[in-house]
């Protein structure tokens, strides 16, 4: 009897943790082509319908692993989805001790890469490779930059130097979800604020925390609270923090809007196809990768890679090749854009009606998966709001503003802006956009590219800084017309007036501009600081910005719209 209770258990967690299967949903092909060392394990997906994707957690944390089943099974919790297929996720530490007590960072599967869930950004932030799905079920893969952003009563817009994840710079910011699940620690001089139904519930010092269900942690390193207090925005208790997601580049700028509108986004490793284009050596893609011999296009191993194809279907795959030979073989089968994944030990591909086309070695820290909703989710009206933003006279924030519309379209129509930048002209500019802004101006004013101008000056490209290493960033850090702060930059913090202004005279003597006395007086002259107060008397004097009635506000941000229009006003006066 024992015996047979025991079998009887057996099956029972059998079932538990196996995949539920079914036959083969429609519009899912499946094959075996030559790729490298043997044959490859390819699903071609129709993403139509109410087909759409989802990343698993392992756990439900981005810092723990499982069995690839548990995985597979989890988006099927909600009972609205059912399984089509599914590939292991992006780089996590499959390294650690697992006989050990789990701690962060070191000891625990933490997730390395970006992880976009339900819109929301749920781990990293910055610039990399990554494989994505809309709202609406349509797969894209390019280079993006994500970022969230906590924006305080409405004004004060703070970039988060990392999501679920944490610097010792004492300048840094980070937020923390729930999906952080070991706890949080604070150090000596930081606070935690915690943010709860769009408000901050409470501010802490420094300590040990979990993130509770529904809210949010965010943590002020010590200098980073200091700065905050002394331009008198650092939150309070009851002020409002609304958390963002948004995605502030990628490669394809027209495509902007649909990384805006991700349902689902994870990071991949090194591209190897874009716009039709075998890529998998051109640095401006995998220059992170070339460092790492595992990464390298010619080294083979097993490997996991998504793409799409010019019809649009979505194509998972494993193969033990080369991402060379993956990215030729992808090319000639008409993938228009294709990323690799993890690979190694981690390689996955589940089918369902097919079961494992490639099982992983190991437990995995994420996946991505295919699925069918019985009813397609819709994007939170929240999230809505915050990519298309209106004013309280319900103006539609992605038309400018009466008073700038002829200036911004000026803008435009010089070349003084990018296209991926002409929307949400209310929004505060950060200090990585105004870089932007900046290197258009020295190339349409100064008639030659950003690197011929360098060239003409004898100046080196700048090393990034600790935070970023962002191109438009070091381009104008290498004419000094940017500096950092102990080596940082703070790309995602909003930009100030005086700020801009400094940045502006800089700019304007890289193209040869002098010195004008005079400039206007301001009431608030005093509130400038010492570093800033020839760069506004140099702006005002040249009509490249003017004040706010009697004030000049040299700590208020500063508006898209407001840029572009300071932006017409150095090439015309200059």
């Amino acid at each position: 009897m024992k015996r047979k209770i025991a079998w009887l258990l057996s099956i029972l967690m059998a079932c538990t943790f196996m995949p539920v299967r079914a036959a083969a949903a429609s519009g899912v092909v499946t094959d075996s082509p030559v790729i490298g060392d043997g044959a490859a394990k390819l699903v071609y997906i129709t993403m139509d319908g109410n087909r759409t994707a989802d990343v698993a957690l392992a756990n439900g944390s981005v810092h723990s692993a499982a069995a690839s089943d548990a995985l597979v099974n989890r988006v099927t919790w909600d009972g609205n989805s059912s399984v089509v297929a599914a590939v292991n996720g992006g780089f996590f530490n499959a390294y650690y001790n697992s006989g050990a007590a789990q701690s962060f960072p070191d000891n625990c599967p933490r997730i390395y890469s970006t992880i976009v869930k339900d819109g929301v950004l749920v781990n990293g932030v910055g610039e990399t490779n990554m494989l994505g799905v809309t709202w609406d079920g349509k797969p894209y893969i390019d280079r993006v930059k994500y970022q969230a952003t906590v924006q305080v009563n409405g004004t004060v817009n703070v970039g988060m130097w990392a999501v679920n994840n944490h610097y010792t710079d004492a300048k840094c910011i980070s937020l923390f979800t729930p999906e952080f699940t070991l706890p949080v620690s604070a150090p000596q001089g930081s606070k935690v604020l915690t943010i709860k139904d769009g408000k901050v519930a409470a501010v802490s010092e420094a300590g040990s925390y979990k993130v509770a269900a529904g809210t949010n942690l965010m943590v002020y390193n010590a200098q980073a609270v200091a700065d905050a207090q002394k331009w008198n925005q650092f939150p309070a208790v009851g002020d409002t923090a609304v958390v963002s997601t948004s995605a502030t580049a990628c490669k394809r700028a027209a495509d902007l809007p649909q990384w805006n509108n991700m349902k689902t986004v994870i990071a991949g490793g090194r591209m190897l196809v874009q716009n039709t284009y075998n890529v998998v050596q051109d640095t401006s893609y995998n220059a992170e990768f070339d460092s790492d011999p595992k990464q390298a296009a010619g080294y083979s191993s097993a490997r996991a890679f998504a793409a799409v194809m010019g019809d649009g279907r979505l194509v998972l795959g494993t193969a033990n090749a080369s991402m060379a030979q993956i990215a030729a073989y992808l090319k000639s089968a008409g993938a228009v854009n294709a990323v690799s994944l993890d690979g190694g030990a981690s390689t996955m591909l589940y089918v369902n009606g097919s079961g494992y086309l490639t099982a992983a070695g190991r437990p995995l820290a994420s996946a991505f998966v295919v699925v069918d909703e019985k009813v397609r989710e819709t994007r939170p009206a929240a999230q809505q709001a915050a990519a298309n933003p209106s004013s309280t006279t319900g103006v539609d924030a992605n038309t400018p503003s009466a008073w700038a519309a002829d200036a911004v379209a000026r803008s435009k129509a010089l070349g003084l802006v990018p296209d991926w930048m002409q929307y949400n002209y209310r929004s505060n500019l950060t200090r990585r956009e105004f870089c932007v802004l900046i290197k258009e101006l020295l190339e349409k004013k100064g008639g030659k590219s950003i690197d011929a101008l360098r060239l003409e000056k004898n100046v080196q490209l700048a090393p990034a800084f600790s935070d970023t290493d962002d191109w438009y960033v070091q381009e104008c850090a290498s004419f000094g017309i940017v500096t950092g702060y102990n080596g940082a930059f703070k790309p995602n913090d909003s930009l100030t007036r005086q700020e801009a202004a400094a940045i502006l005279q800089r700019a304007t003597q890289v193209l040869g501009a002098t010195a004008q006395g005079g400039g206007k007086s301001f009431a608030d002259a005093a509130q400038i600081e010492p570093w800033a107060r020839d760069a506004v008397a140099f702006v005002t004097a040249n009509g490249i910005m003017n004040g706010e009635g009697d004030t000049f506000n040299p700590l208020g941000t500063y508006t898209r719209e407001q840029a572009y229009i300071t932006m017409v006003n150095a090439y015309d006066h200059l």
